[in-house]
């Protein structure tokens, strides 16, 4: 018996199944798209935030380690008059000139004395915000601008704006309450000023402001426990969404002892 040879004709694929298999194949393609740039921002995303939350860290340890050094003196030991610290005098002392500035000075080498432009190390040092930058300076001598603006090169930009936007770098003695932020900033700690020669009464505020206030007066014994009020907040530069805000209060370590003028 001979074998039948049945042929089965290929007539393809009709009009409508062509179509079909295209909008199909859009569909599985446009959502592997989607997948696929959703991956890829929020993976933009997560390095910008990983990068932001490191920078704001870094600023904000370097800035509170240093100032706690404030005021620090080699020449102090037993039997020294602490009220000649040369570190915690005049334009040597501790200074917010404005709220984004800070100014400061301590015994780099401690060699127990304030080095000046004969010397070969710098004592004044300072941080500030200037134009969505962080700038820190080291010199031999206080900048003399009252508004931390010396041009003379002394201030050295340490944060890179591409990367991070500083918004707000603020600084005081006294308590800082910003209400406007999210959540609301409220630290309370505040430098304290002690007149020994009135008994020991104690102002919550520095010195500067209880001899204005004239709660200290000349040839009084004062000691002064400075604590340093710290707001640092920054964003991902263009991108406001991705944001940072982080606050301090330090307390120095060197008190500042004297008499007043």
């Amino acid at each position: 018996m001979m074998a039948v040879n049945r042929s089965h004709k290929q007539y393809g694929f009709n009009l409508i199944e062509i179509m079909i298999a295209l909008a199909l194949g859009i569909i599985i393609i446009t959502a592997a798209m989607s997948i696929y740039i959703a991956t890829v921002s929020s993976s933009a995303d997560v390095i910008k935030s990983s990068r932001l939350n490191y920078d704001m860290s870094s600023i904000m340890s370097l800035i509170t380690n240093e100032v706690k050094r404030a005021g620090y003196w080699g020449g102090a030991r037993i039997g020294v008059d602490t009220r000649t610290n040369p570190f915690t005098t005049g334009v040597a002392n501790i200074q917010i000139p404005v709220s984004f500035c800070i100014l400061y000075t301590y015994d780099y080498d401690g060699d127990g004395t304030l080095d000046g432009v004969a010397d070969d190390k710098n004592e004044f040092f300072g941080f500030k915000l200037d134009n969505g930058v962080i700038k820190i300076s080291a010199a031999k001598t206080v900048d003399p601008t009252g508004n931390c603006s010396a041009t003379d090169r002394r201030w050295q930009t340490i944060t890179e704006k591409n990367n991070v936007f500083i918004n707000t770098l603020q600084f005081s003695f006294v308590p800082i309450v910003l209400p406007a932020f999210t959540p609301p900033i409220a630290l309370t700690a505040t430098t304290r000023c002690l007149n020994n020669t009135l008994g020991a009464p104690a102002f919550d505020t520095s010195c500067d402001t209880a001899a204005t206030d004239g709660n200290i007066s000349s040839g009084d014994q004062v000691a002064e426990k400075r604590v340093i009020n710290i707001v640092l907040d920054g964003q991902a530069n263009g991108d406001n969404t991705i944001k940072q805000t982080l606050s301090a209060s330090i307390q120095v370590r060197n008190s500042r002892v004297f008499t007043q003028p």
